[in-house]
């Protein structure tokens, strides 16, 4: 019953914060200056945030985060390698969507060295045979990094503190946390996760995702 709340509340805040503890209800934790202030509307319209920046035109802008998924072995590693060569040389990707300029973070831990190591040289081949010198990509390969890992967390920051990318990459979804993918509760977790570290290096993330077809 609203009217009832309404009483409840009013009741609670007629008695200070050292009252209510000792009345044995539950320690009211401290918050940070602001966290209790909402913005008005034409405060908010006032005050317009940057434009989004369009990394890879109509797929992903700075800032973002976009999950590749598909069956496997359907191309999903070569579709963002060849994302990753669009953005890092302010080229194209697949030959058609015009990519802004920014270096890459490569952390893949589904993938082997050798493995990557051919599909760059046969994209490199497909750019007319230009210098890998041209894309700067850094490449982090079968290093274990899990963002549910406070270890793993630091890591990540870490690289992206140093490299300062506009793109970080990861292959795969499933191989960067050790949760269940069906726990909704954990899934939001891992990306609560994933958007600190996109809001505090203003970066964007894409993950590639293994989607299986359900059992019959």
């Amino acid at each position: 019953d609203v009217k009832y709340v309404e009483h409840v509340v009013e009741q609670v805040q007629q008695y200070p914060r050292e009252v209510l503890l000792d009345r044995g209800l539950p320690d009211i934790p401290e918050i940070d200056e602001g966290d209790d202030v909402a913005t008005l509307l034409v405060d908010f319209m006032d005050d317009e945030p940057p434009p989004f920046v369009p990394l890879v035109t109509k797929l992903l802008n700075s800032g973002e985060a976009m999950i590749l998924g598909g069956p496997p072995n359907i191309g999903k590693t070569w579709a963002v390698m060849d994302m990753m060569m669009g953005i890092s040389s302010g080229s194209y990707f697949a030959n058609h969507f015009s990519c802004e300029a920014a270096p890459v973070l490569f952390i893949d831990e589904e993938g082997s060295r050798r493995g990557d190591w051919e599909r760059f040289q046969m994209l490199l081949a497909g750019r007319d045979d230009r210098s890998a010198v041209e894309f700067p990509v850094r490449t982090k390969i079968d290093s274990g990094i899990r963002l549910d890992d406070p270890k793993g967390h630091v890591r990540l920051a870490r690289l992206i503190e140093r490299y300062k990318p506009g793109a970080v990459f990861l292959d795969s979804l499933v191989r960067v946390h050790g949760g269940n993918e069906s726990d909704n509760r954990q899934m939001a977790e891992f990306f609560r996760i994933v958007k600190q570290l996109m809001n505090t290096y203003a970066t964007s993330f894409t993950f590639t995702h293994h989607i299986r077809k359900p059992a019959k």
